[in-house]
Formats: C-alpha cells, sequence, structure tokens
C-alpha cells in the first residue's frame, strides 16, 4: 500500500509538471503566431507604401514629360542609345575570332603586297594571346584589349608582387583595342588596305608616296582604256583631206 501510494503520488507530481511545460509552449505558440502575423503586417505596409512611391514617382515622371517633352525625348533617346551599345559590346571570344581572322586575311596576300603595319600588329596580337598576355575588360558601354606584362600562371615574383605592376601612365602603351558597336576598331583601322604595301612607294617623291581619292581618277582613266577597243568611225570630209 504504501509503494502504490509513493506511485500514485510521483504521477501526480510529473503530472503537474507536464501542465506546466504545457503552459508554457502554448504560451510560445501564441507568441510566434503573434510575431508572424506582425511580420505578415509589417511586410504588406512596406510593400504598400513602397508600391505607392514608385507609383507616385512614376505619375511626376510622366507629368514632367508632358510638360518638358523635347527634353524627355532626347533622354529616352540616350537611354536607348546606351541601353543598345551595351548590349552590343562584343566579347573576348569575338576579339579571338576576329584576331585568328585577320591572321588568316593576311596568309592569302604575298609578302610583296602585304602591308607591313597590319602583319606586325597581327603577329603582336597572336604572340600575346599565345603566352597568356592578353587581358579583357567590359567597361560597360565599350570593351578593352590590353597586355599584360605576364602570364596568367606565372610564378615570378615580378608577376607576383603588386607594387611591380604597371602604372596608370603606362596604360595607353598597353592598349591593343577598343570594342564598341560589336567592332574591334582598332584591328578594323589597321586592316585596312592590308594589300597595300606601304614600302614599295618609299622610292616615290613625298608629293606621290600618298595620294587623295579624289587625285586617282579611276573613272576617267578606265573610260579612255575601254575607248581604244572602240572601231574607229571617219567622215567622208576626214577622207579626201
Amino acid at each position: 500500500m504504501g509503494s502504490l501510494g509513493g506511485q500514485l503520488g510521483s504521477m501526480g507530481s510529473h503530472g503537474g509538471c507536464g501542465g506546466h511545460l504545457g503552459g508554457r509552449w502554448v504560451l510560445w505558440v501564441h507568441f510566434g503566431v503573434s510575431c508572424s502575423l506582425w511580420a505578415h503586417l509589417w511586410v504588406s505596409r512596406w510593400c504598400r507604401s513602397l508600391s505607392q512611391d514608385y507609383s507616385s514617382a512614376l505619375r511626376e515622371s510622366l507629368a514632367s514629360a508632358r510638360r518638358h517633352p523635347l527634353a524627355s525625348a532626347s533622354t529616352l533617346a540616350a537611354l536607348s542609345a546606351a541601353a543598345s551599345c551595351a548590349a552590343s559590346v562584343p566579347g573576348a571570344d569575338s576579339f579571338e575570332a576576329a584576331s585568328v581572322e585577320a591572321a588568316a586575311s593576311l596568309l592569302l596576300l604575298s609578302p610583296g603586297t602585304r602591308s607591313p603595319g597590319a602583319e606586325r600588329h597581327v603577329q603582336r596580337l597572336l604572340r600575346r594571346r599565345e603566352h597568356g598576355r592578353l587581358r579583357y575588360r567590359h567597361l560597360g558601354l565599350i570593351a578593352v584589349v590590353y597586355e599584360a606584362p605576364h602570364g596568367t600562371g606565372t610564378g615570378l615574383y615580378a608577376g607576383q608582387c603588386r607594387y611591380l605592376r604597371p602604372r596608370w601612365r603606362e596604360a595607353p602603351g598597353r592598349l591593343l583595342d577598343v570594342g564598341f558597336w560589336g567592332c574591334w576598331w582598332v584591328l578594323r583601322y589597321r586592316l585596312r588596305d592590308c594589300d597595300v604595301n606601304e614600302d614599295e612607294f618609299l622610292a616615290l617623291p613625298p608629293r606621290l608616296r600618298r595620294m587623295e581619292p579624289e587625285q586617282l581618277r579611276s573613272e576617267h582613266n578606265e573610260r579612255l582604256f575601254m575607248a581604244k577597243y572602240e572601231p574607229v568611225v571617219m567622215e567622208d570630209a576626214s577622207l579626201w583631206q
């Protein structure tokens, strides 16, 4: 009997502790529900205020555009042009493809008619590419390709020490090309008249080394060249003279 009473007493004590823990658990559940509810209300208020701010800013922008249509149109055109330029910036793969294509185009020409300047520029690009010294940077509206003093995997002290890195004043000499509107402009300029050897004209006088397009008179020369194949027409008066 005594042992049974002790067991009943212990069960009662455990039941009281369980009721106390259950009350604390219910309190924490109510507190969590209330916190989540307040968080939901705060987020909804924040989203509502944010949408109101954006809608008011949009209405003010439309009102300003109606008051100043010319300025708004110019601003919209400038933003559209900037977005178009940013979307058409060439990538690093396009520069590599353009340099390889330029080298292939020069190989189709004989060494006597190949432009030495274009050949030197393309060979410089290929050597920097072979040594891993080409660097590409996207600057938003344009892209630049420049040469690094060392390759990417070099372990030299000069290539690892940040105090021996090239200075900003040396940047113009390291610049190789500028990419804009889907084209690499320095390479395009170098390849212009790549089938003309400038060294062939060094023996000419300075005034004849370079001719402008209006000095060529190509149409007149072609007309005279084709005129020699035309039949000679003689009149009767010229026959009796």
